[in-house]
């Protein structure tokens, strides 16, 4: 008689996320597209390229205020994937947003000025993957920080999804910032719970 071993509780929950992701994203098209940016290294790459065609008609915006961000998704990456594998490499998603706001200037600002609090509020992840193999209360934390990165996914693309965003932004933007907003609550109070889980 064989044993069947129970799924690990950290294996499900990142794939409830990213169940409940695509679901509320109701857009399959949309969904395979995410999928094709593979690594944080693409997002550098495509947003060294926009930065260069921008910069050659005299409209160079400042994406490096992203770098912080992407540095913590990737360390963050680096950390789940050492005990779970769940496609980390959709954290990369950023640069699907970066592509689609560069033809608006304050949309890519706006972007980029989020992307950089949030990365401002991400723990440092560099010494949680010696400590969450014994520690399940660690990996639920990280379980929850892959939760809110897509919250705050799903609430940007849902607004640039929308057919006439660019001629709305203006009013249309605060209330989209408001819920971003309860998602950087989130994300600093999962900072501290880590720290916490770290401390013990």
């Amino acid at each position: 008689m064989s044993l069947t071993l129970a799924p690990d509780p950290a294996i499900l929950g990142f794939q409830r996320a990213i169940r409940e992701f695509k679901k509320d994203l109701k857009d399959e098209a949309l969904y395979r597209e995410i999928l094709a940016t593979t690594s944080v290294d693409q997002v550098y790459t495509l947003a060294e390229k926009i930065q260069e065609e921008q910069g050659k008609t005299g409209h160079l915006r400042h994406l490096s205020k992203i770098q912080k961000y992407l540095e913590k998704l990737n360390l963050y990456a680096g950390a789940i994937d050492t005990f779970v594998q769940v496609q980390p490499d959709i954290l990369a998603l950023i640069g699907l947003l970066i592509q689609w706001t560069s033809t608006l200037s304050k949309s890519q600002d706006a972007i980029a000025n989020i992307a950089t609090e949030i990365g401002d509020l991400l723990p440092e992840f560099t010494d949680m993957a010696a400590l969450f193999s014994h520690n399940n209360r660690l990996s639920d934390v990280l379980c929850l920080f892959f939760q809110d990165i897509l919250d705050f996914y799903l609430v940007t693309l849902r607004f640039f999804s929308l057919s006439r965003w660019r001629y709305f932004f203006e009013s249309l933007w605060p209330k989209q910032k408001e819920k971003i907003e309860l998602v950087k609550t989130h994300i600093e109070r999962h900072a501290m719970m880590a720290c916490c889980q770290i401390e013990v």
